[in-house]
């Protein structure tokens, strides 16, 4: 290692969160499946993507939004349910997918509004 170079631990403290978040999602979608369409556990995607969110942004926040809602979708359509029709699977996913993008967007937004503030305190202060 070069002498100069130092280890972040901001930088893996956030790859490891980064990691967790991730692996949460996977880790709730094979509950979501094993659970079949009885028991909807929507609501538990939503730390990861507040994760992904407030700590990597927008753009981070609605992929984590895509690949909620995606493996959602995938675990709906590989199990047997009581949908009436293969489309219903495909609206439900399209409606949570709108939810956690929207979600995305104010978690987001409300982090990069409260950082302006900060920034803005720390300005008077000085």
């Amino acid at each position: 290692m070069h002498p100069n170079r130092q280890l972040n631990p901001n930088r893996h403290s956030r790859a490891l969160l980064f990691f967790l978040a991730t692996v949460y999602i996977f880790f709730v979608s094979s509950l979501d499946y094993l659970t079949s369409a009885e028991i909807s556990l929507t609501v538990l995607y939503l730390p990861s993507i507040f994760i992904f969110s407030w700590h990597f942004g927008k753009r981070l926040g609605i992929a984590a939004s895509f690949l909620s809602a995606f493996l959602w979708l995938c675990g709906h359509v590989f199990i047997v349910h009581p949908y009436s029709h293969i489309i219903i699977a495909y609206w439900n996913a399209i409606a949570l997918l709108s939810i956690f993008t929207v979600f995305s967007f104010v978690i987001s937004n409300l982090e990069m509004t409260l950082k302006r503030q900060r920034d803005q305190v720390t300005d008077l202060q000085k």
